[in-house]
């Protein structure tokens, strides 16, 4: 069956004739024919100058032989079509796209991938996702870091989990980035030069489905054995923040399908998300500590799930982590600093009303000492940061000083030092607790 259906759709390939979407040297794409022996030279990297495929569509079909695929793919994926003739296509749900094409629709699809994968390739791909065989995808997320210097390396690396630094030279950029990146509009290998990847290993199960259970997304193979519960959500970020005692957040986000690419006419035609492009990069080294804090902290924060106090926690991480930001932004001021540090202060030490100053700064330095020296000093400490703050909120202004900058980095230590306490603890401060004895 399955050398019919190579036969089958190698001649609905010949036959048609399709338009490409292509980058060359320039940011915006261009549209032109081509035929199918020139997308696959296009798909493979085989041209020169080398060019990168963004999209295949049909431009003028040959009916005859779309007929004869589907009524051919019609027998052989019949299991997987609906009463309406329509295929419950588990590919949507992996990447996104059309949930019921109709059959037709679907080996159009098909003729579209074959003229860059080839009918061969096509059909084995196909052939696997009607036997259940999950296909294999990667997550890919730039930070807003940069390595001082090259790293050969991987900085960290578990089964399903990698963290590197990109090369600081465009010579030495990873090609198949490079043919990733060359498909986005107006975005270059250039703006991810030296920034640290993650790339996590994704796996799509079910991809042509016999019913209609509720859709699934890829799973992360690292999420298996819980050793990053909640990668790459919130309590990712805020860990890797934490460890490495920096805002550090996400410039772009995508899922990269590498071969299932091809069948973009039955996807939704985009695989990547910018977070924010604009962030400041942070010049810093990561190294195993910092990935072996993060795992820790990841798993702390489970502790916090569904609990009362969880939303003061994480407004409190996040301000913090902002406060951070700004000491790198032209986007923000130096009040705001100030701003941030202080309610995530209030967000640890000032809940329930009452005098704030002396809340912050009497709970802030019982919970952080361990001596009276200590408290005296953290007490002073925080009242400063508070003072600051409300010069900044009610008269708009405080210099620029060193001694101001001073108090900032050390309010932030301090908030920091207080966040991961109440991580380790498993519990918010007790207010009463900290100001009764």
């Amino acid at each position: 069956m399955k050398d019919e259906l190579v036969r089958v759709l190698k001649a609905a390939v010949d036959a048609c004739e399709f338009t490409v979407e292509i980058f060359g040297d320039g940011i915006v794409p261009d549209t032109l024919p081509a035929p199918a022996a020139a997308v696959n030279a296009i798909h493979e990297g085989r041209t020169r100058p080398k060019l990168t495929l963004r999209r295949v569509e049909i431009s003028d079909r040959n009916e005859k032989t779309i007929d004869a695929l589907e009524e051919k793919f019609g027998v052989w994926l019949n299991d997987f079509i609906d009463d309406e003739g329509c295929i419950r296509n588990g590919l949507a749900h992996a990447v996104g796209g059309l949930v019921r094409p109709p059959v037709r629709e679907y080996a159009e699809g098909l003729v579209c991938a074959a003229a860059a994968l080839g009918a061969q390739r096509t059909i084995e791909i196909v052939g696997e996702w009607r036997e259940g065989v999950p296909a294999v995808l990667h997550e890919y997320i730039v930070l807003n870091i940069s390595s001082p210097a090259n790293v050969d390396q991987p900085v960290f690396e578990v089964p399903g989990l990698r963290l590197e630094a990109l090369p600081r030279s465009s010579a030495q950029f990873p090609p198949h980035l490079d043919r990733i990146v060359a498909s986005w509009w107006g975005f270059q290998s250039a703006h991810l030069l030296g920034k640290f990847l993650v790339t996590l290993d994704l796996e799509a199960k079910t991809l042509l489905r016999q019913d209609d259970p509720i859709p699934q997304s890829p799973s992360r193979l690292v999420e298996h054995g819980n050793d990053f519960p909640g990668i790459f959500g919130l309590d990712f970020f805020s860990s890797l923040s934490l460890a490495c005692n920096q805002d550090i957040r996400e410039i772009v986000r995508w899922c990269e399908p590498h071969e299932l690419r091809r069948f973009e006419p039955l996807l939704m035609g985009t695989f990547a998300s910018l977070g924010e492009p604009m962030l400041p990069i942070v010049e810093t080294t990561i190294d195993q500590g910092h990935f072996a804090m993060t795992r820790r902290l990841c798993g702390q924060f489970r502790r916090f799930k569904g609990r009362l106090n969880e939303h003061r926690l994480r407004t409190a991480i996040s301000r913090w982590s902002t406060s951070k930001r700004a000491l790198y932004s032209q986007r923000h001021g130096w009040f705001d600093q100030f701003i941030d540090l202080r309610i995530a202060l209030e967000s640890l030490y000032g809940s329930g009303g009452g005098e704030l100053r002396f809340k912050v700064s009497s709970c802030g330095a019982n919970h952080l000492a361990e001596d009276f020296d200590e408290r005296k000093h953290y007490r002073d400490l925080l009242k400063k940061v508070y003072d600051v703050a409300s010069k900044v909120i009610h008269a708009g202004n405080i210099s620029s000083s060193d001694a101001n900058t001073d108090t900032l980095c050390k309010g932030q230590d301090a908030c920091r030092d207080a966040i991961l306490k109440c991580l380790a603890d498993g519990k918010m401060p007790d207010q009463d607790q900290l100001l009764l004895g």
